[in-house]
């Protein structure tokens, strides 16, 4: 769990500079931890409303763990399964399918 302080830190970085793409992230990954998932896709959608880059690559990737894990109830972190393949091992196959079609816009 994050402790509030960091928390209304970047919540301030992001209400003051919203075109800030790297604390929107860090924002949606913190809201991720504490399990707040619906308000973690909502900033992370944001981020992939830009421009298709790199960053929006790391967006997307975030966003759909945030679904896979809202979806399954377990919990967003390195070295856990890829979003796809948590929404195909809970037979998610419509989740699946839309990752893979983020994932190919952005090659």
């Amino acid at each position: 769990m994050i402790p509030p302080a960091p928390l209304t830190r970047i919540v301030s970085a992001v209400d003051s500079q919203p075109a800030f793409r790297l604390a929107r992230f860090n924002l949606g990954r913190m809201l991720i931890a504490q399990r707040r998932d619906d308000e973690a896709i909502v900033e992370l959608e944001k981020l992939t409303g830009a421009a298709r880059r790199r960053s929006a690559a790391i967006s997307v990737r975030a966003r759909h763990r945030a679904r896979a894990c809202r979806a399954t109830g377990t919990k967003g972190s390195s070295g856990r399964p890829t979003p796809r393949q948590l929404a195909r091992e809970h037979g998610q196959h419509e989740l699946a399918a839309a990752i893979e079609r983020d994932l190919a816009s952005l090659k």
